[in-house]
């Protein structure tokens, strides 16, 4: 358990508690698929792919993601080399590519499928739907914030 930290700054202990919530989540995750030989960022960008409609692009996954385009190009890579992910030419623009997923990525899909939705529901079995719909508005507020911050810079 990480440590608690106490501070009479409000907004500070929220800061730190939002982190370490992240960190431990990402952590479980990472717990789940490893068994599978997937890490959460190859298993979410499997699920990208299977959830944009066609014709999915690198950086279509990079924005439903909400990551940068460089760095899911560079997992892309690896989970071609691994037999996930095909990327296909576009043939009228030989720059653009689209991205399918493999037989082999489909299989990992499948079989992590369930311990995905077990951890899911795990993690958020003590909260009630109307804690679960005011956790949702709060987070999105947080996220708006963030992007506002982000875009005025």
């Amino acid at each position: 358990m990480p440590s608690s930290f106490e501070s009479s700054n409000l907004h500070y202990n929220s800061w730190l508690l939002l982190q370490q919530t992240c960190n431990l989540v990402l952590r479980c995750e990472a717990r789940v698929f490893a068994g599978k030989g997937l890490t959460p960022q190859k298993h979410a960008i499997l699920m990208a792919i299977k959830y944009i409609e066609d014709p999915v692009t690198p950086t279509e996954v990079a924005h439903w993601l909400d990551r940068s385009t460089n760095s899911i190009s560079l997992i892309i890579d690896r989970m071609v080399k691994n037999g996930l992910v095909k990327r296909i030419r576009n043939l009228k623009d030989r720059r653009s590519v689209r991205l399918s997923i493999t037989e082999k990525g489909n299989e990992l899909l499948s079989q992590t499928k369930t311990s995905g939705w077990e951890l899911i529901e795990h993690m958020l079995s003590p909260l009630s739907e109307d804690e679960l719909l005011l956790l949702d508005d709060m987070l999105q507020r947080v996220r708006k914030k963030a992007y506002e911050y982000i875009n005025s810079k």
